[in-house]
């Protein structure tokens, strides 16, 4: 008998006794990773999308009130970033699996939730994630995020 093949006794041992079957570890796992991977690439494609002035214009341009496409996809987007937020609140639950704390990062900036912009300009003006997230939008050629001017004192 292998090493291999003791370790694999030794988990299933230790699955069986804790009452998991391999399925549920299997599954487990598959949502893991996809849900780790897809909060990666949903919220670097948001950060890549934003435009290059989010962090210094308080006051971003709405949607016409009278476009009801417009509206609607306002909506839809709020819908989804509100789903992320509870989706990401599960997730960080001991014993689910998945990133959790990723996953409300992008509902965030995905939803218009009042405070949400304030917030994640917030998190965006400290100059080492400015830095990390304009070095991806760079990748992707879209222009820098402009970062607030230094106060002068």
């Amino acid at each position: 008998m292998g090493v291999i093949d003791q370790i694999r006794a030794f988990v299933t041992g230790l699955l069986q006794r804790v009452g998991i079957q391999g399925e549920s570890v299997v599954v487990g796992a598959v949502i893991g990773l996809v849900s780790f991977f897809g909060t990666i690439a949903l919220t670097g494609a948001v950060l890549v999308r934003l435009p290059p002035d989010f962090l210094v214009n308080d006051h971003p341009k709405g949607p016409d009130r009278k476009d009801f496409r417009a509206r609607a996809a306002r909506l839809g987007r709020h819908l989804v970033g509100v789903l992320l937020i509870l989706l990401g609140l599960v997730l960080m639950l001991p014993g689910v699996p998945g990133q959790g704390l990723l996953t409300v990062i992008a509902g965030l900036f995905i939803s218009e939730l009042p405070g949400t912009n304030k917030l994640l300009r917030r998190m965006l003006r400290g100059p080492r994630v400015l830095s990390a997230v304009n070095k991806l939008r760079s990748r992707y050629k879209h222009p820098p995020l402009e970062g607030p001017s230094p106060q002068v004192e």
